[in-house]
């Protein structure tokens, strides 16, 4: 029990009471119009009924914000910029299955990165689907072993953030000087991302760098990346899905660590909390699949046509240090990859750019 929450409550019946009113009042409005025949009238009634929705949404909104007794939801308080109240179910088994597989005789689920290490088990365990639902995992039409080259640095503290950023921000920029800009960095961090970017705009003259949430939103920072090939854009969790980059614009993917969410977190600790009752072991069922799937989906950044070329470097040693590493090496759709201290991986990356201008070349 928290002081603030007994405060919050009453304030939240007094606005479902609020709320509650004005519905109804709309309500009568809508019987009383409903059978007059006018334009105007129409109009009038259209305008009504979308009232209607808005409030019965929010109506039931704050109803699910005030169950707090409901184990299967997390309620909490967030702050960007103004402080909102947020609620989510904790499991969405029951209600995937009530307005979804119940309702239809077959469902088609697709996606490119349902599966961890090829078994689409945790999918099924998420959505709440039996292990026996017919499943298929179509090949890539992208030849991803010879379109892009896999690295892995060995020697970057990324677990000590503070004491690293420097080394993090000089890695970077030496990236994006062999790479001639065309760079994508991905963070889990917001803070990072600005320290980040405070340093590489110290260290980095002949090229733009770009910070969502800095120079603007994603749309407007994506759109100068694409306008701007001498450049590095600096993205958090929107852009590690949802972004098509085709061609030269892109060539390079940095992905500063592996992307596990915060276990602190509201709706990711209520899980948590529910698997390790159950007797599960979350870090293993839950974390760990979604940090793979969230790696995919960043991985999946760079090749986006079957003539794509470009390189992925990841930053996080855990991945070949871990026992839990090779789930994330076996998830990603290339056979090999090359690891290496910073100095191993850049030589590395040279040689691969001074190949690719040969092979153009010749062609």
């Amino acid at each position: 029990d928290y002081p603030w929450w007994n405060t919050l409550y009453i304030q939240l019946e007094n606005l479902k009471h609020r709320l509650t009113v004005l519905w109804t009042t709309v309500q009568h409005l809508i019987d009383m119009f409903n059978t007059e025949e006018d334009m105007e009238i129409d109009s009038f009634l259209s305008e009504l009924l979308s009232f209607d929705r808005e409030l019965s949404s929010m109506l039931e909104g704050v109803t699910l914000v005030m169950d707090i007794k409901n184990n299967n939801r997390v309620t909490w308080l967030e702050r960007s910029g103004t402080i909102s109240v947020k609620t989510s179910p904790v499991d969405v088994k029951e209600v995937l299955q009530e307005k979804i597989f119940s309702r239809l005789d077959s469902t088609i689920l697709t996606s490119a990165t349902m599966t961890v290490a090829s078994s689409f088990n945790h999918f099924l365990q998420q959505v709440g689907l039996p292990a026996t639902t017919r499943s298929i995992q179509v090949e890539s039409p992208f030849d991803y072993d010879n379109q892009m080259q896999f690295f892995v640095v060995k020697d970057l503290p990324i677990q000590a953030e503070e004491s690293c950023v420097q080394q993090i921000a000089e890695f970077i920029a030496e990236v994006t000087t062999i790479m001639g800009g065309r760079t994508l960095v991905l963070f889990t961090s917001n803070k990072l991302l600005n320290e980040i970017y405070q340093e590489l705009n110290s260290k980095i003259n002949d090229f733009q760098v770009l910070g969502q949430g800095i120079d603007g939103n994603r749309s407007v920072v994506l759109e100068q990346f694409l306008r701007n090939s001498n450049s590095v854009l600096l993205g958090a969790n929107s852009f590690w899905e949802g972004i098509d980059i085709q061609g030269q614009a892109l060539s390079c993917v940095i992905l500063v660590k592996l992307p596990f969410w915060p276990p602190s977190m509201p709706l990711i600790e209520a899980r948590s909390e529910l698997l390790e009752l159950q007797g599960i072991n979350s870090f293993r069922e839950f974390l760990l699949p979604e940090a793979v799937i969230r790696f995919k989906q960043g991985f999946g950044r760079l090749i986006r046509s079957r003539v794509d070329k470009g390189v992925v470097i990841l930053l996080d040693s855990r991945v070949i240090i871990k026992s839990y590493g090779k789930v994330f090496l076996s998830s990603v759709p290339v056979r090999t990859h090359i690891r290496g201290d910073r100095s191993q991986v850049l030589r590395n990356l040279n040689s691969w750019i001074e190949n690719e201008y040969k092979q153009k070349e010749l062609s």
